[in-house]
């Protein structure tokens, strides 16, 4: 069943979703003259206060940087070096580039089509799609996927990694750490969105400091590698995968996949957190969240690649890796047997970050497809028994699934961007007149 969904899993992903996704970014790299690349603007938007809001936009900014620093920042980047080679960081570099038009596209439609729930604002796909498109049917299907893969599927897999590494690391025993999380995540996601937002705020900052922090230390120790590293991973862009022995395209594939997978622009996850605010302008949004891509890619998991690279990690891994080992010993060799510490930690915070955010992801579109608070709880609870179950057990079939479910959600959002693009575009061109 397993090797079934991974099959179908790499068709979906490597000839239809990941083709599309990029090209369709390229598309509108163009149509909106580089959106992506005014980092001034960025900037601007991100540090601007608004008393009118019940959540800041670093707050949103902070919300959607949770869900996409996660794992795979850690052990995809690893796993992806291992198959792809150095050359697929050159792919992930350039993916992060090209995607961030459309992270800028669908978060300034969640802004357009945000709707008013109590205090706050929801909106997302599900919302734009039905709204804008009047598509309902596209919308429900959408809002169901997401519900599946980020607030159950999602929470399985990290709080998995976060019992196999205290497991490994710290000898806690995974019942134990499964009945902290479940603990300690019910008291935020019953608080409700105000509450992930505040507490994503406060976890994001740190997490991507603490990380970044000591990667520039291993940088800084490591001077005389930084060019070959570079080097390596520039000359290596353009040569057949060494693992694979396949062609120059399996390398191109392996990074944009994991680039993508990383920064998750254009599957329309991150649009659920663009929403949340009420900004001055739709297009606000769309800044911030591009910047989101580039500090995950550009920096989070090239950080994770000078790790792998300077150490030789790919040396221990085996077709069986799922990447977390690589980065576990390149941790080791540098740091000794704190190394793993360090990565428990690491681990830690990017996961359970991750499960909060992708929980309220999926409390987005519950709210879409059921006006019902009752509803809303039996999700919360079923989320926590998920949290404490998959603690113990397995995640492999999980993986598999999670990733046909955000191929699909990507594909679906993607459709809904071409479509809604002109209003992106009159938007933007209402600002200059």
């Amino acid at each position: 069943m397993t090797e079934i969904v991974k099959n179908f899993e790499h068709i979906l992903w490597s000839y239809f979703a990941i083709p599309t996704l990029m090209l369709i970014s390229l598309i509108f790299t163009f149509y909106f003259k580089g959106a992506q690349f005014k980092f001034k603007k960025m900037i601007q938007c991100l540090t601007k206060k608004n008393p009118h809001s019940n959540v800041s936009s670093f707050q949103s900014f902070t919300m959607a940087l949770a869900a996409r620093v996660g794992v795979g920042s850690l052990a995809g980047v690893a796993l992806g070096i291992y198959i792809g080679g150095p050359g697929s960081v050159f792919w992930m570099w350039v993916s992060a580039l090209i995607t961030a038009a459309s992270s800028f596209v669908e978060s300034t439609l969640a802004q357009l089509y945000k709707k008013k729930d109590g205090d706050l604002y929801v909106g997302g796909p599900a919302y734009y799609i039905k709204y804008g498109m009047n598509q309902k049917g596209f919308a429900i299907i959408y809002a169901f996927i997401i519900v599946l893969t980020y607030t159950f599927g999602f929470s399985a897999i990290q709080a998995n990694t976060i019992a196999t590494s205290f497991r490994d690391v710290l000898s806690i025993p995974p019942l134990l750490t499964g009945v902290g999380l479940s603990l300690i995540t019910s008291m935020i996601i019953f608080g409700g969105a105000s509450t992930i937002a505040n507490m994503t705020s406060k976890i994001v900052p740190i997490m991507a400091l603490f990380y970044i922090g000591m990667g520039l230390f291993v940088m800084m120790t490591h001077l005389d590698y930084v060019p070959t590293f570079f080097i390596t991973i520039f000359e290596d862009a353009f040569r057949p995968s060494p693992l694979i022995g396949g062609t120059v395209m399996y390398t191109v594939i392996t990074g944009v996949k994991r680039g993508v997978f990383s920064n998750e622009a254009g599957m329309g996850s991150g649009a659920h957190a663009a929403a949340m605010t009420n900004s001055d302008s739709p297009t606000d949004q769309g800044y911030i969240q591009s910047f989101g891509v580039y500090v995950t890619t550009l920096f989070i998991c090239t950080i994770t690649a000078f790790l792998i690279m300077v150490t030789h990690a790919t040396e221990v891994g085996s077709l069986s890796s799922n990447g977390i080992e690589l980065t576990q010993y390149a941790l080791t060799q540098l740091f000794g047997p704190i190394g793993g510490i360090i990565l428990s930690i690491s681990i830690f915070f990017f996961a359970f970050s991750t499960i909060l955010t992708g929980y309220y992801y999926g409390e987005c579109n519950v709210k879409f497809l059921w006006k019902n608070e009752k509803i809303l709880t039996v999700v919360r609870i079923i989320v926590l028994l998920v949290i404490l179950v998959s603690s113990i057990g397995s995640a492999s079939l999980i993986w598999s699934l999670v990733d046909v479910g955000v191929a699909l959600t990507a594909t679906i959002n993607v459709m809904a961007l071409c479509y809604l693009a002109k209003e992106v575009k009159k938007i933007m061109n209402k600002k200059k007149s």
